[in-house]
C-alpha cells in the first residue's frame, strides 16, 4: 500500500511535471529508471486481456445453464473480475476448504486451477440431497466423498462447457483433472510466478458463491498470441472454401 507522504509526492509530482517544459532525449536518458514490481509480472496486455474477458462471458452463462439444471432453480452468474497476480496472492484469496480442480489443456503445455467456493459447494450439496439449496454456518467443511461424488460430476459438466469456452481461439482437451480441498496444495505453478484469474459470482435465491479459474502465463504463453486482435487462425483459413471464380 502507498504511504500518505507517498501519495503528496506523486501528487506534487504530478503538478510539477504538468507545467515543467518538454525534456530533450538526452535529459530523458539521464534519468532514473522506473522502479518494476518483479512480483506482479504484468505479460497479459490490455487487447489480450479484454479478449479473455470476452472469452469468458459466454462461459458464465454457460456455467449458468449448467447449475440450473443441476439444482433445478434459476442461477444467476455474471463474470466479477479478470486480473493478473502471483499464485501465492491467489492461493491465499481462496477460502479453505474449496473445492479447486486442477487441469491440463492439451494440446497445451502447462496446467490450469478452477475453483468453487465452499459456500456454492454446500448449496449444491443440500439441493442434491432434497434440501432447498441453502447453505448453514455449520457447513464450513471440507465435503464427505459421497457429497464429493456430487460435486466431481457437476466440476466435470464445467469443465466441458471451459472446452467449448475455448472454442473460438483452440480447440482444447481437458485432461488430467484432480481434486483438492486444501488450496495451499494444488501446486499448478511455483508461488511467485504470475497467474491470470478470471472470477465469477453466482447467484441462487438460497444461495450465493464464486467460481474462479486461474491460468499461469506460463500456460497461456502458447495460447497468447491467438487473443491479439489481427491474429488468423492458418488451421481455419485452410478449412475456409475457396471462392467460386
Amino acid at each position: 500500500e502507498i504511504s500518505e507522504d507517498e501519495l503528496h509526492q506523486l501528487i506534487e509530482a504530478a503538478r510539477t511535471s504538468r507545467d515543467a517544459p518538454i525534456a530533450s532525449a538526452q535529459e530523458s536518458a539521464q534519468r532514473a529508471p522506473i522502479s518494476y514490481d518483479f512480483r506482479r509480472p504484468q505479460q497479459v496486455n490490455e487487447d489480450q486481456a479484454r479478449r479473455m474477458e470476452g472469452i469468458h462471458e459466454p462461459f458464465a452463462r454457460l456455467i449458468a445453464a449448467t447449475l440450473s439444471s443441476n439444482m433445478r432453480m434459476v442461477i444467476d452468474v455474471d463474470l466479477a473480475f479478470c486480473s493478473q497476480l502471483v499464485y501465492s496472492e491467489f492461493i491465499v484469496s481462496l477460502a479453505n476448504p474449496s473445492s479447486s480442480y486442477s487441469f491440463s489443456m492439451k494440446p497445451f503445455a502447462g496446467q490450469a486451477l478452477m475453483s468453487l467456493g465452499n459456500e456454492l459447494v454446500m448449496a449444491i450439496i443440500d439441493r442434491n440431497m432434497g434440501g432447498q439449496g441453502q447453505v448453514f454456518s455449520a457447513d464450513a467443511r471440507a465435503p464427505t466423498q459421497i457429497e464429493m461424488n456430487v460435486i466431481n460430476k457437476l466440476a466435470t459438466r464445467i469443465l466441458t462447457d471451459l472446452e467449448a469456452t475455448w472454442e473460438p481461439v483452440a480447440r482444447i482437451e481437458i485432461t488430467e483433472v484432480a481434486l483438492e480441498t486444501s488450496p495451499e496444495f494444488s501446486q499448478i505453478t511455483a508461488p511467485s510466478d504470475g497467474v491470470f484469474v478470471v472470477a465469477f459470482e453466482a447467484n441462487a435465491r438460497t444461495a450465493s458463491g464464486l467460481v474462479h479459474l486461474c491460468y499461469p502465463l506460463s500456460s497461456l504463453d502458447p495460447l497468447l498470441p491467438r487473443l491479439t486482435p489481427s491474429y488468423r487462425d492458418p488451421d481455419r483459413e485452410r478449412r475456409r472454401p475457396t471462392d467460386v471464380q
